[in-house]
């Protein structure tokens, strides 16, 4: 069973960061935030991370997204 992460707030600082440790520590990880060109290039140079474009004020789209996710 492999190890999977969702990370809001991926696009920089503190949340980026902690995508690329948990990908390359072998995690699956979910990455979200609104800044979708910044999302695709985290992903595009991390084979383990996966990109939700995402504004996390909308419920609905949270919600979404996380069926998406699963």
């Amino acid at each position: 069973m492999s190890k999977k992460i969702w990370i809001t707030g991926a696009s920089s600082g503190i949340g980026k960061a902690l995508a690329v440790k948990f990908a390359n520590n072998g995690w699956e990880v979910a990455i979200s935030a609104r800044r979708e060109n910044l999302l695709r290039e985290l992903s595009k140079n991390n084979s383990n991370i996966f990109s939700f474009p995402l504004d996390v004020k909308d419920n609905e789209s949270v919600k979404k997204v996380f069926q998406n996710i699963i």
